[in-house]
C-alpha cells in the first residue's frame, strides 16, 4: 500500500515524466531507480539531434530504448487497428526541456526542419517543438509582433463561447491590430508553478510544471503579455495559468495591469480557443484580452540557404505585386544569425538565461 506521500510523488511523477507506470508506481517505492531514470531522460537529451528526432517519430514503434521509456509515447488511435498510432512527447516538461536543447542547435538546421516536416500531419510533433525553439529564441532577443485581436463568438449549442483568430488579409475594422515592439531585459527560467517574485522588463519561461498553460511571459509598461506558441487548429487555456497568476507575491504585482494573452501561430494558419467555464479560470477570462500573431519562417530563409527549402513546399514562389501584399498582411520578424549554444554565452550586450533562486 502506498503512503500518503507516495500518492503524492507518483501524481508528481505522472504529470513530469509521463503515464509510466513503472515510473508512477515501482520507482516511487524505490527512489533510487527514479534517479536512474532521470540521468539516463538527461543523457538521452543531451544527445538528441534533429534527424534522430526525425527518426524516432517516422519509425513509430521501432526506435531506440532510451528515447521510448523517457521521451516519446506512442499511444493507439483504435485497439482494432495496431498499425495506426501517434507519437506524442511523454509530457509537457520533458517537451520543454527538448525545445530547451534543440535551441542550441545551428538555426539553418532548424530551418531546414521546420520546412521538411511543415504540411506533413505524421510529422506534427516535429514542426511544433522547431517553431517553438524558432520562436522563443528570438522573443528572449527581442519583441516585435503585430498583434491581432481574436474575436468573441458565442456558441449556445456548446454552452461556451469560443475565441476565434481573424486571419491577417481580412481584419474587421472594429479590432484593429497594432504592433509590439521592446527587448527584454532579462531572461529567468522558473521551476514549478511558483515564482517567487515578478519584475517589468524579465522574460520568464516555465520548465518544469506540467500545470502552465503558456511558454512564456513578460509584464512591460502596465501590460502582461502572455505567449503561447502553436501551430494547432484549436488550443484551450489550462487551469494552471490561474494558479500562477494568483499567487499572493503576483497578485499585487498584477493589480491595474492588463493581460494580454498571445497565441503566436505560423503565417496563414488560424487558431480557435474554446472558453472554458472552469471555476479558477473565471479570473482571467474576465481580465484577459486575446491575440494572435503570425510568423512567416519561410521569409526567414537567407537566399545563400535557399537550397534547405524542399521540393514541393508551399510559397515556393510570388509575383511582386502578391509579396508586397503578403508583407502588409503578415507578421515577420528577423531570427538572429548566430544561434549555437556557444555564441549564446553571456557577453558583451548579452542577456544570461537565469533560472529562480540564482
Amino acid at each position: 500500500m502506498f503512503t500518503q506521500a507516495q500518492r503524492t510523488r507518483a501524481k508528481e511523477v505522472f504529470l513530469e515524466y509521463g503515464p509510466i507506470p513503472r515510473l508512477c508506481i515501482d520507482f516511487v517505492k524505490d527512489p533510487p531507480e527514479l534517479d536512474d531514470h532521470l540521468d539516463n531522460l538527461r543523457r538521452a537529451i543531451s544527445r538528441l539531434t534533429l534527424d534522430s528526432l526525425l527518426s524516432v517519430v517516422r519509425m513509430g514503434e521501432n526506435f531506440d530504448a532510451d528515447l521510448s521509456h523517457s521521451i516519446i509515447l506512442v499511444q493507439r488511435k483504435d485497439t482494432n487497428d495496431l498499425r495506426a498510432h501517434t507519437v506524442e512527447f511523454i509530457s509537457l516538461p520533458v517537451k520543454r526541456l527538448l525545445k530547451k536543447q534543440l535551441m542550441a542547435v545551428e538555426q539553418k538546421e532548424r530551418l531546414r526542419t521546420y520546412l521538411l516536416c511543415a504540411g506533413a500531419q505524421d510529422l506534427r510533433i516535429v514542426t511544433s517543438i522547431v517553431f517553438e525553439s524558432l520562436v522563443q529564441l528570438q522573443l528572449q532577443e527581442e519583441i516585435t509582433l503585430t498583434l491581432v485581436p481574436m474575436v468573441n463568438v458565442p456558441t449556445p449549442q456548446m454552452g461556451n463561447a469560443k475565441w476565434e483568430s481573424q486571419p491577417s488579409s481580412r481584419v474587421d475594422a472594429a479590432y484593429p491590430p497594432f504592433r509590439i515592439q521592446f527587448k527584454p531585459t532579462n531572461v529567468v527560467e522558473y521551476d514549478g508553478s511558483k515564482l517567487s517574485g515578478l519584475q517589468a522588463g524579465v522574460f520568464y519561461v516555465p520548465t518544469s510544471s506540467n500545470e502552465s498553460a503558456f511558454d512564456s511571459f513578460i509584464l512591460v509598461d502596465q501590460v502582461l503579455y502572455i505567449f503561447q506558441f502553436s501551430i494547432a487548429a484549436s488550443h484551450e487555456i489550462k487551469e494552471g495559468i490561474a494558479k500562477l497568476l494568483s499567487q499572493p507575491t503576483l497578485e499585487a504585482k498584477l493589480q491595474g495591469v492588463e493581460w494580454r494573452f498571445v497565441f503566436v501561430i505560423p503565417s496563414g494558419s488560424t487558431i480557435v480557443c474554446p472558453e472554458s467555464n472552469g471555476a479558477e479560470l473565471k479570473r482571467f477570462w474576465a481580465r484577459a484580452r486575446l491575440f494572435t500573431a503570425e510568423i512567416d519562417i519561410y521569409r526567414r530563409v537567407q537566399p545563400q540557404d535557399v537550397d534547405i527549402i524542399p521540393s514541393g513546399s508551399r510559397q515556393t514562389h510570388s509575383s511582386p505585386k502578391q509579396s508586397a501584399q503578403k508583407r502588409k498582411a503578415q507578421v515577420v520578424f528577423p531570427i538572429n544569425e548566430v544561434t549555437s549554444s556557444k555564441a549564446r554565452q553571456p557577453g558583451p550586450g548579452r542577456r544570461k538565461v537565469l533560472k529562480t533562486g540564482e
